[in-house]
Protein backbone atom coordinates (compact mmCIF):
# COMPACT_ATOMS: atom_id res chain seq x y z
CA UNK A 1 0.00 0.00 0.00
CA UNK A 2 1.45 3.56 -0.90
CA UNK A 3 1.60 6.47 0.95
CA UNK A 4 -1.99 8.18 -0.39
CA UNK A 5 -3.59 4.78 0.11
CA UNK A 6 -2.85 4.93 3.46
CA UNK A 7 -3.46 8.39 4.08
CA UNK A 8 -7.02 7.16 2.62
CA UNK A 9 -7.37 4.62 4.70
CA UNK A 10 -6.33 6.48 7.71
CA UNK A 11 -8.86 9.35 6.72
CA UNK A 12 -12.21 6.47 6.31
CA UNK A 13 -11.09 5.16 9.54
CA UNK A 14 -11.16 8.54 11.23
CA UNK A 15 -14.63 9.17 9.61
CA UNK A 16 -13.39 11.97 7.82
CA UNK A 17 -14.91 10.30 4.84
CA UNK A 18 -16.60 7.10 3.81
CA UNK A 19 -20.13 9.32 5.64
CA UNK A 20 -22.90 10.98 3.39
CA UNK A 21 -24.03 14.83 4.72
CA UNK A 22 -27.42 12.96 6.05
CA UNK A 23 -25.06 10.01 8.11
CA UNK A 24 -22.92 12.61 9.40
CA UNK A 25 -25.94 15.03 10.55
CA UNK A 26 -27.55 11.19 12.05
CA UNK A 27 -24.69 10.45 14.05
CA UNK A 28 -24.12 14.17 15.09
CA UNK A 29 -27.58 13.85 16.28
CA UNK A 30 -26.79 10.49 18.16
CA UNK A 31 -23.70 12.02 19.93
CA UNK A 32 -26.12 15.01 21.05
CA UNK A 33 -28.62 12.39 22.44
CA UNK A 34 -25.56 10.98 24.73
CA UNK A 35 -24.64 14.63 25.44
CA UNK A 36 -27.71 16.15 27.64
CA UNK A 37 -27.67 19.96 28.72
CA UNK A 38 -26.29 20.64 31.75
CA UNK A 39 -27.61 23.18 34.47
CA UNK A 40 -25.54 24.31 37.23
CA UNK A 41 -27.73 24.81 40.15
CA UNK A 42 -27.91 26.41 43.94
CA UNK A 43 -30.06 27.04 46.69
CA UNK A 44 -30.17 28.35 50.24
CA UNK A 45 -31.74 28.41 53.72
CA UNK A 46 -31.12 30.55 56.60
CA UNK A 47 -32.50 31.29 59.88
CA UNK A 48 -31.44 33.47 62.54
CA UNK A 49 -30.51 31.57 66.32
CA UNK A 50 -30.00 32.93 69.35
CA UNK A 51 -26.40 31.77 70.55
CA UNK A 52 -26.28 29.33 73.40
CA UNK A 53 -22.86 29.21 74.90
CA UNK A 54 -20.37 31.61 76.68
CA UNK A 55 -17.37 31.79 77.70
CA UNK A 56 -15.64 33.59 80.51
CA UNK A 57 -11.46 34.18 80.02
CA UNK A 58 -10.46 34.90 83.17
CA UNK A 59 -6.77 36.05 84.05
CA UNK A 60 -4.04 37.25 86.28
CA UNK A 61 -0.85 39.29 85.57
CA UNK A 62 1.74 40.34 87.63
CA UNK A 63 5.37 41.65 87.00
CA UNK A 64 8.78 41.30 89.23
CA UNK A 65 12.53 41.25 88.93
CA UNK A 66 12.74 37.56 89.51
CA UNK A 67 11.16 35.50 86.33
CA UNK A 68 11.42 32.35 88.41
CA UNK A 69 9.46 33.69 91.38
CA UNK A 70 6.90 35.78 89.35
CA UNK A 71 5.89 32.36 87.87
CA UNK A 72 5.83 30.35 90.62
CA UNK A 73 3.62 33.05 92.14
CA UNK A 74 1.16 33.75 88.78
CA UNK A 75 1.30 29.05 89.11
CA UNK A 76 -0.33 29.42 92.80
CA UNK A 77 -3.05 31.83 91.84
CA UNK A 78 -4.40 30.03 88.72
CA UNK A 79 -4.11 26.83 90.74
CA UNK A 80 -6.17 28.54 93.53
CA UNK A 81 -8.31 30.04 91.24
CA UNK A 82 -9.47 26.91 88.90
CA UNK A 83 -9.68 24.61 92.44
CA UNK A 84 -12.35 26.78 93.69
CA UNK A 85 -13.97 26.96 90.30
CA UNK A 86 -14.15 23.31 90.37
CA UNK A 87 -15.36 22.95 93.52
CA UNK A 88 -18.10 25.58 93.09
CA UNK A 89 -19.37 23.68 89.80
CA UNK A 90 -19.93 20.86 91.26
CA UNK A 91 -22.22 18.72 89.09
CA UNK A 92 -22.95 21.48 86.58
CA UNK A 93 -22.29 21.31 83.09
CA UNK A 94 -19.20 24.15 83.39
CA UNK A 95 -16.31 23.64 81.94
CA UNK A 96 -12.98 24.76 83.42
CA UNK A 97 -9.75 24.79 81.72
CA UNK A 98 -6.17 26.41 81.59
CA UNK A 99 -6.06 29.08 78.78
CA UNK A 100 -2.77 30.87 77.67
CA UNK A 101 0.50 31.34 80.42
CA UNK A 102 3.22 33.38 79.35
CA UNK A 103 6.22 35.09 80.88
CA UNK A 104 7.69 38.04 78.94
CA UNK A 105 10.53 40.55 79.53
CA UNK A 106 9.86 44.48 79.96
CA UNK A 107 12.64 46.04 78.52
CA UNK A 108 14.18 49.59 79.58
CA UNK A 109 15.37 52.90 77.73
CA UNK A 110 18.55 51.11 77.01
CA UNK A 111 17.35 47.59 75.97
CA UNK A 112 18.02 45.95 79.26
CA UNK A 113 15.50 43.41 80.81
CA UNK A 114 13.93 45.79 83.52
CA UNK A 115 10.90 43.53 84.54
CA UNK A 116 9.26 40.46 83.99
CA UNK A 117 5.42 40.14 83.06
CA UNK A 118 3.49 36.98 84.01
CA UNK A 119 0.04 36.24 82.31
CA UNK A 120 -2.32 32.85 82.91
CA UNK A 121 -5.85 32.49 82.16
CA UNK A 122 -8.35 30.34 82.99
CA UNK A 123 -11.57 29.57 80.65
CA UNK A 124 -15.17 28.84 82.36
CA UNK A 125 -17.38 27.42 79.07
CA UNK A 126 -20.96 26.31 79.41
CA UNK A 127 -24.28 26.60 77.53
CA UNK A 128 -25.40 27.71 81.48
CA UNK A 129 -25.00 31.06 80.97
CA UNK A 130 -26.27 32.72 84.24
CA UNK A 131 -24.38 30.03 86.87
CA UNK A 132 -20.80 30.40 84.41
CA UNK A 133 -21.84 34.15 85.14
CA UNK A 134 -21.96 34.29 88.56
CA UNK A 135 -19.45 31.56 89.01
CA UNK A 136 -17.08 34.52 87.00
CA UNK A 137 -18.34 36.80 89.21
CA UNK A 138 -17.23 34.81 92.76
CA UNK A 139 -13.62 34.45 91.41
CA UNK A 140 -13.38 38.06 91.09
CA UNK A 141 -10.98 38.19 94.25
CA UNK A 142 -8.40 35.82 92.55
CA UNK A 143 -8.45 36.94 88.79
CA UNK A 144 -10.41 39.69 86.88
CA UNK A 145 -12.21 39.20 83.59
CA UNK A 146 -10.66 39.74 80.11
CA UNK A 147 -13.31 38.99 77.74
CA UNK A 148 -16.74 37.48 77.27
CA UNK A 149 -17.77 36.02 74.32
CA UNK A 150 -21.01 33.76 73.22
CA UNK A 151 -21.02 31.16 70.38
CA UNK A 152 -23.75 28.68 68.78
CA UNK A 153 -22.91 25.16 70.31
CA UNK A 154 -22.06 21.83 68.09
CA UNK A 155 -25.51 20.36 68.89
CA UNK A 156 -27.77 23.32 68.35
CA UNK A 157 -26.21 24.69 65.34
CA UNK A 158 -26.50 20.41 63.81
CA UNK A 159 -30.18 20.70 65.46
CA UNK A 160 -31.10 23.81 62.95
CA UNK A 161 -28.42 22.63 60.44
CA UNK A 162 -30.59 19.78 59.49
CA UNK A 163 -33.80 21.42 59.34
CA UNK A 164 -32.42 24.10 57.19
CA UNK A 165 -30.79 20.98 54.92
CA UNK A 166 -34.39 19.66 54.07
CA UNK A 167 -35.17 23.28 53.25
CA UNK A 168 -32.43 23.80 51.08
CA UNK A 169 -32.73 20.72 49.28
CA UNK A 170 -36.48 21.29 48.60
CA UNK A 171 -35.80 24.68 46.91
CA UNK A 172 -32.77 23.17 44.98
CA UNK A 173 -35.40 20.65 43.52
CA UNK A 174 -38.13 23.66 42.92
CA UNK A 175 -35.45 25.50 40.80
CA UNK A 176 -34.33 22.39 38.93
CA UNK A 177 -38.06 21.64 38.26
CA UNK A 178 -38.57 25.26 36.77
CA UNK A 179 -35.21 24.65 34.52
CA UNK A 180 -36.79 21.66 32.62
CA UNK A 181 -39.92 23.92 31.88
CA UNK A 182 -38.78 27.21 31.47
CA UNK A 183 -36.24 25.42 28.75
CA UNK A 184 -38.78 22.68 27.02
CA UNK A 185 -37.49 19.38 28.41
CA UNK A 186 -39.63 16.63 30.33
CA UNK A 187 -37.36 15.98 33.53
CA UNK A 188 -34.05 16.34 34.87
CA UNK A 189 -31.36 13.58 36.78
CA UNK A 190 -29.13 14.82 38.99
CA UNK A 191 -25.52 14.82 38.12
CA UNK A 192 -24.29 15.74 41.56
CA UNK A 193 -24.88 17.40 44.88
CA UNK A 194 -22.81 19.05 47.89
CA UNK A 195 -24.44 20.56 51.00
CA UNK A 196 -22.36 23.18 52.69
CA UNK A 197 -23.59 24.10 56.13
CA UNK A 198 -22.11 27.71 57.95
CA UNK A 199 -22.61 29.87 61.12
CA UNK A 200 -21.86 33.48 60.63
CA UNK A 201 -22.07 36.01 63.68
CA UNK A 202 -24.92 38.21 63.20
CA UNK A 203 -24.56 40.42 66.28
CA UNK A 204 -21.10 40.41 68.10
CA UNK A 205 -21.28 39.67 72.13
CA UNK A 206 -17.59 40.26 72.48
CA UNK A 207 -18.92 42.17 75.72
CA UNK A 208 -15.15 43.68 76.87
CA UNK A 209 -13.47 46.91 75.25
CA UNK A 210 -9.81 46.17 73.89
CA UNK A 211 -7.91 46.59 76.59
CA UNK A 212 -11.02 46.90 79.30
CA UNK A 213 -10.27 45.02 82.68
CA UNK A 214 -13.47 44.05 84.73
CA UNK A 215 -13.26 43.19 88.38
CA UNK A 216 -16.48 41.46 89.97
CA UNK A 217 -17.01 43.41 93.56
CA UNK A 218 -18.36 41.09 95.99
CA UNK A 219 -21.38 42.29 96.70
CA UNK A 220 -22.09 42.14 92.61
CA UNK A 221 -20.87 38.61 92.00
CA UNK A 222 -22.85 37.64 89.26
CA UNK A 223 -22.17 39.57 86.10
CA UNK A 224 -24.90 40.83 83.56
CA UNK A 225 -24.43 39.51 80.49
CA UNK A 226 -27.11 38.68 77.20
CA UNK A 227 -26.20 36.08 74.46
CA UNK A 228 -26.79 37.50 71.00
CA UNK A 229 -28.00 36.00 67.30
CA UNK A 230 -26.38 33.88 64.62
CA UNK A 231 -26.95 33.08 61.38
CA UNK A 232 -26.98 29.41 60.43
CA UNK A 233 -27.06 28.95 56.64
CA UNK A 234 -26.80 25.62 54.33
CA UNK A 235 -25.88 25.56 50.91
CA UNK A 236 -26.87 23.34 48.76
CA UNK A 237 -25.01 23.17 45.16
CA UNK A 238 -25.57 20.91 42.61
CA UNK A 239 -25.47 20.00 38.55
CA UNK A 240 -28.40 18.70 36.77
CA UNK A 241 -28.92 16.81 33.20
CA UNK A 242 -32.05 18.29 31.31
CA UNK A 243 -33.58 15.14 29.60
CA UNK A 244 -36.52 14.49 27.40
CA UNK A 245 -38.28 11.36 27.11
CA UNK A 246 -36.42 10.17 24.23
CA UNK A 247 -33.10 10.35 25.83
CA UNK A 248 -31.31 7.16 26.75
CA UNK A 249 -28.47 8.95 28.73
CA UNK A 250 -28.65 7.03 32.83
Amino acid sequence: MNAYRRFLWVLALSGFIGLSPAAQAEKKHRTDKLRPPIVQLQAQATTEVAQDTVRFVLFVQQQGTDQRQLAQEINQVLAQAREQAEKQVGDQEIEVYTGAFSVSPRYNDQGEVATWQARAELVLESTLIDETAELAGQLGELMSIARINFSLSDAERNKYEEDLTKSAIAAFEQRAQLMVQSLGHDYYQLKELNVDGQSVVFRSQDQSAPGMVMMAAAEEQKIAVAAGQEEVTVTVRGAIYLLDKTDTCQ
